[in-house]
């Protein structure tokens, strides 16, 4: 976002690489909304090169195209060779991997279940089966579809604006029809304008959300809200600088609020909402989960962890997961199987120090693994 307006005021090698650094960087992270970024900025960038105001053809290539084109080929093959030594092909994602493995509900509006696979462990079918396929049936009626439009919509504004950053951007378009007009927009602001409605209508092609899906777009929601803010710093109403003391009294509420955030954490107060409930809320789960992690570190030597969920544990809150090399990780996460299940993974991580955390306690309980327990049977 920052080397777009840069190129097209001055082609620089500099600014083209930065770009393809970007765009690796969303490849290997958020690739498909990376892309519905990346498409309508490189869709302008070739509009202003076409345009009655392009380049030289020599600035466009040495200072533009071959810079970006060389970062872009670098990491295209980099990337096509990860692909090809986890999955096989250069052009099979991990991730295309892990919902073939596992999922029957579609990351598509517009794609097909597919059948129902084999799974080991109850907690991982109640995800797949139980929670994400209904929530995807949901959405093949008009209201289901509108509904999960919605919660997009409320994930991503809670997430991204809320009530503070909100609010210039709802002045900015008030005043509008007393001088604020898109041709009074500078070009960035309109450029930024355009990328933002197709990355945020890109999103309602996916059947789940959380507000990290669209973490792209978060450099480009900040220059939208202050540029909606610049605008409204400049308003006055009867002579009285009402824009300039709005804008100082958004930034010192942003700044109450992370204070007060941080103070509710250390005086353990309780905390409220963390977003409202989406697709993929967790609530706090998984920072007792971090916690819990930190503890076993210091503690130093290897750990094995099995998890045990209670009867009410809810699904979308997940507590296993590890690093690629999970015999060289220091701490291992694994679900409780079972005394007389347990006894092969046992054997396995011999070597280990065994702890048994229940995360549907309240706090999660981290205790020593007793195998004849009996209550994990």
């Amino acid at each position: 976002m920052g080397a777009l307006p840069r190129l097209r005021l001055q082609p620089h090698i500099r600014d083209a690489l930065l770009m393809g650094l970007g765009i690796a960087i969303l490849a290997n992270s958020r690739p498909y909304e990376g892309m519905m970024l990346s498409l309508p900025a490189g869709a302008l960038l070739l509009t202003w090169m076409l345009g009655k105001n392009r380049p030289t053809l020599q600035d466009a290539l040495l200072n533009t195209v071959i810079p970006l084109g060389l970062v872009l080929t670098v990491a295209g093959l980099a990337m096509g060779y990860y692909f090809w030594r986890v999955t096989g092909s250069p052009f099979h994602f991990p991730y295309q991997v892990n919902r073939q493995t596992y999922a029957s509900a579609p990351y598509f509006l517009w794609q097909s279940p597919r059948p129902q696979p084999t799974y080991h462990h109850e907690v991982m079918r109640s995800f797949y089966i139980d929670w994400e396929l209904p929530y995807y049936q949901d959405t093949r009626s008009i209201v289901g579809l509108f509904t999960n439009a919605l919660a997009k919509f409320k994930a991503f504004w809670f997430f991204f604006l809320g009530p503070a950053l909100m609010l210039p951007v709802l002045m900015a378009l008030a005043i509008a029809p007393y001088g604020l007009t898109w041709n009074s927009l500078s070009r960035e602001t309109r450029d930024f304008m355009i990328i933002f409605g197709f990355a945020a209508l890109s999103l309602e092609a996916e059947t789940f959300f959380s507000p990290h899906y669209a973490a792209p777009m978060t450099a480009l929601v900040l220059a939208l809200v202050l540029q909606a803010m610049r605008y409204l710093r400049a308003w006055a109403w009867k002579g009285q600088p009402v824009g300039s003391f709005m804008t100082r009294a958004i930034v010192l509420v942003c700044f109450l609020v992370v204070f007060s955030r941080i103070a509710i954490e250390m005086l353990h107060l309780p905390s409220p909402a963390d977003s409202p409930q989406t697709c993929c809320s967790t609530g706090r789960g998984n920072w007792y989960r971090s916690e819990i992690q930190n503890q076993l570190s210091t503690i130093g030597g290897r750990q094995l962890v099995l998890v045990r969920y209670g009867y009410n544990h809810n699904v979308v809150n997940e507590w296993v997961y590890n690093q690629a090399n999970i015999d060289g990780s220091a701490v291992v996460w694994a679900r409780d199987m079972g005394n007389q299940q347990n006894q092969e993974l046992l054997e396995y991580f011999k070597d280990r120090q065994v702890w048994l955390v229940e995360p549907d306690q309240n706090p999660p309980q981290l205790s020593p693994y007793a195998s004849m327990a009996g209550t994990g049977e």
